[in-house]
């Protein structure tokens, strides 16, 4: 996926890796992180900073809230002690954010809500794609300098074109619709590579995200 976190496409790994760093909190990415195997670099699933604010989830009857702090069972428990997952009933670590429904003290691993938060983020990242698409359209044809702009700074006969141009123009008549400048060109080209490379990367994702559902209900 693309993402305004990094500048590299962004994949989503679910199994055990344990030799990679977290570029944000630095420590060990075990397993639930998203990578650029481009440039080496790895962010946690619960590090990354654009996860969405409030999931809804099957695992829960009760929209979730993404918690950034500290959530003990019993508010004066001590911080070392053990803390659980209820969604995957599996140890969770008290420091890493999670997703919590106050009202009935239900804590869940943002890896445990995925299946939901891949989406999501799939909407961010066409969005962003189609924005970056748009830029860079406005820059390519920025890069023209309209005649017509031209002419409001010097009159015929301080352009020492013009009077060539004229009579190329009155021989030639107007100009050939399929006269299109080469950086034109050459942009929607670049533009046309790096949609393809989108849409393939989007469709690998889902393809990922579907066999981790299946995985899911088998088990």
């Amino acid at each position: 996926m693309i993402s305004q976190v990094h500048k590299h496409s962004l994949a989503f790994i679910d199994f055990e890796t344990g030799t990679m760093r977290c570029n944000k909190c630095t420590h060990i990415c075990n397993k639930f992180l998203f990578r650029c195997v481009e440039c080496d670099y790895s962010i946690h699933d619960h590090c990354y900073p654009l996860l969405p604010q409030t999931l809804e989830h099957e695992c829960h009857c009760d929209p979730l809230i993404l918690h950034r702090s500290k959530i003990k069972d019993i508010p004066d428990e001590d911080e070392n002690a053990e803390f659980y997952c209820y969604a995957c009933e599996e140890l969770r670590t008290l420091s890493h954010p999670t997703y919590y429904c106050v009202g009935c003290h239900f804590v869940a691993h943002v890896h445990c809500l995925i299946s939901e938060i891949l989406p999501y983020l799939d909407k961010e990242s066409i969005a962003l794609a189609a924005k970056v698409e748009n830029t860079k359209l406005e820059e390519a044809t920025d890069v023209m300098f309209p005649y017509e702009d031209y002419q409001d700074y010097v009159t015929a006969d301080e352009d020492p074109v013009h009077e060539e141009a004229t009579i190329a123009t009155e021989d030639v008549g107007e100009p050939k619709a399929d006269h299109v400048p080469r950086e034109l060109n050459e942009k929607i080209a670049s533009l046309e590579t790096e949609v393809d490379k989108i849409t393939k990367e989007l469709a690998r994702l889902k393809e990922r995200r579907a066999q981790h559902t299946a995985s899911g209900v088998a088990h």
